[in-house]
């Protein structure tokens, strides 16, 4: 039951929203990005596509690290975004952002230079800064990823002080739908305390999110109480 009860309700809440989402989204909710990356190059193009199933293209190369490929993504996505206020009900520049982060992210695993890595990160937080904050999480996830980026490059070039200031920022990056955003923010915390070799922490953070008994009971109470306010706010 320990485990049952929090996914039965997970479940829940994936198909409460399915009724009303592209392909694209549905592959990115049940993290199926090579999925995703087949069925828009099968379906639909960069040059025509709506600007949703684009980013969620975008982040589905990212994750299975297709870099030709994010980079011609990237390219097409923000060329063609400059005239939206939104994207997937999301502030246009707070995509922008995280995208910019992504490619900032892969510069750095091909080995770029640190100047043209520290170029990318620093337009990403600009382009965070600019944009306008809402409740939705995909804002929320963006603030994260472009914080995650540029303490994970902080923490590369042995700027410790800096790093733990991203992971501050993090740490602060709150929603309604806490449930969703603690993995991906403990997972943001826990590399760059990695990168700093402060594995007791890195340790500790991971630990936080998978838990012991009683953290699944409180989280699935936090969900219930949650859910309805998703609903109304979707």
């Amino acid at each position: 039951m320990r485990k049952t009860f929090p996914l039965i309700l997970r479940l829940s809440f994936h198909f409460a929203f399915w009724g009303c989402t592209t392909p694209m989204q549905k592959y990115s909710l049940n993290s199926q990005f090579y999925q995703s990356a087949q069925y828009f190059e099968k379906n639909l193009s960069a040059e025509k596509a709506d600007l949703d199933d684009l980013y969620f293209y975008c982040t589905s190369l990212y994750e299975i690290k297709n870099y030709e490929k994010f980079n011609n993504c990237h390219d097409a996505f923000f060329s063609r975004s400059g005239k939206a206020d939104t994207i997937n009900r999301t502030s246009r520049d707070a995509l922008l952002a995280e995208i910019h982060s992504f490619k900032a992210r892969n510069m750095i695993d091909l080995g770029a230079d640190f100047d043209d890595v520290k170029k990318e990160i620093d337009n990403s937080l600009i382009l965070l800064k600019k944009a306008w904050p809402n409740y939705h999480n995909g804002y929320k996830i963006a603030e994260i990823h472009v914080y995650e980026t540029a303490g994970i490059f902080t923490a590369i070039k042995g700027d410790g002080s800096t790093a733990l200031d991203y992971i501050g920022k993090i740490s602060m990056v709150t929603s309604m739908a806490e449930f969703q955003l603690r993995p991906i923010k403990n997972a943001a915390i826990a590399g760059i305390y990695f990168i700093l070799k402060d594995y007791g922490n890195a340790k500790k953070i991971i630990q936080e999110y998978s838990g012991s008994a009683f953290y699944a009971f409180a989280q699935a109470v936090e969900v219930m109480m949650v859910f309805p306010l998703l609903v109304h706010y979707a």
